[in-house]
């Protein structure tokens, strides 16, 4: 009933869509109520498992860019909260390694490594060691952190689009060594980030990157064709 209030209130598409967001938004509520009572009548699961599939459910409601639009920066701030308290409750880590595992989870946070799920690739885990090597090759700020954002985007463009784990770090890898090739080059900086460009398909709202596994610019699937209520 709300849903049918909210597209009477707005006019045209945007009531069409407000109101289609709204109803599927209640059925995804309605839903996770019910994965929930079954997940604790099954066996009682893991704060990151639990929080993994309520994502992938309403990702099947919401479609998996709205779902992201709205919810990445909560499901991060909730993977810190988890990773964290996983941290501190092993005993089998020192003081220092404690220490130094809050240390790359407040650094993740931030970078925006937890806005996905990353599990299955190495990419944000090499995000430290490359920093640090953009900075030996003399890149700018603005160029290292182009390139970081960049790497992180072809993450989430791999979350939100279900790609194959291995096969996309094969891509990844072979991507990144192209990169690598580039940035050691004696160019300005200005044509190596058009050259790693070319390496990569354009995006909009509704195109994710993904590298290509040749080299050269392939076609992606639209992140947008699988956005479709569940």
């Amino acid at each position: 009933m709300l849903h049918q209030y909210v597209r009477a209130g707005l006019a045209g598409e945007t009531g069409r869509q407000a109101a289609r967001l709204l109803g599927n938004y209640v059925g995804y509520r309605q839903a996770l109520e019910q994965a929930e009572a079954q997940w604790m009548a099954e066996q009682p699961l893991a704060p990151g498992e639990k929080l993994e599939r309520t994502i992938a459910l309403r990702r099947q409601h919401l479609g998996p860019l709205t779902s992201s639009q709205l919810f990445a920066g909560e499901d991060a701030h909730q993977r810190f909260l988890i990773a964290r308290e996983e941290v501190r409750a092993n005993r089998d880590l020192s003081n220092d390694q404690r220490q130094a595992a809050l240390s790359r989870l407040k650094e993740n946070l931030r970078s925006g490594a937890l806005l996905v799920n990353s599990k299955g690739t190495s990419a944000p885990e090499d995000l430290r060691n490359a920093r640090e090597n953009w900075r030996k090759l003399g890149l700018s700020e603005a160029t290292r952190l182009q390139l970081e954002q960049q790497t992180l985007g072809l993450v989430a463009a791999r979350d939100l689009t279900g790609s194959n784990s291995w096969d996309w770090q094969q891509r990844y890898d072979h991507f990144k060594k192209e990169r690598n090739l580039v940035l050691r080059a004696g160019l300005s900086e200005e044509e190596k980030q058009r050259q790693i460009d070319t390496l990569l398909v354009p995006t909009s709202i509704a195109t994710n990157w993904t590298p290509s596994p040749t080299g050269s610019p392939s076609i992606c699937g639209q992140a947008s064709a699988s956005a479709r209520p569940g």
